[in-house]
């Protein structure tokens, strides 16, 4: 996402701001990626229209899987990484650990804030392109697929 508002900002002419262009896009970039991540934990199947756990199955560590981890003990990471690891967890016993840290919020909170520091520079452009970025914003954060 940063190459493509980099691109734009420089097709645009505003090659004055092409760094924060490209941060804009980051910061969303970053943004639908945890929001993916979440739905990949969370979500239900068939509104996101994929299969789900594939993160988990594959071990791929993600930010919610993270942030738990770090609220953990280290008893409980090692557990937790072994179990995860053996693949030993069913969705509903991950989805209640991700819960119970915190881990799904703060990811969720985290999101948000990116894409309201994205906005922040955005929402100082031409009010077509504030409008735009705005709508970005808010299908960003409460899409189900």
């Amino acid at each position: 996402c940063g190459c493509a508002t980099h691109l734009g900002a420089c097709s645009a002419g505003t090659a004055d701001h092409v760094g924060e262009w490209q941060l804009v896009g980051q910061k969303l970039g970053m943004a639908f990626q945890i929001v993916d991540d979440v739905l990949d934990l969370t979500g239900d199947s068939a509104t996101c229209g994929k299969t789900l756990g594939t993160d988990l199955a594959t071990a791929k560590p993600t930010l919610p899987v993270l942030l738990a981890l770090q609220a953990a003990s280290e008893e409980q990471c090692v557990r937790w990484i072994a179990n995860l690891n053996d693949r030993t967890l069913d969705a509903s016993q991950v989805q209640e650990w991700l819960c119970a840290t915190g881990a799904i919020d703060e990811s969720i909170r985290r999101a948000k804030t990116m894409v309201r520091e994205a906005l922040d520079f955005t929402d100082q452009q031409r009010p077509e392109v504030a409008a735009a970025f705005q709508e970005l914003g808010r299908f960003l954060l409460s899409r189900t697929h």
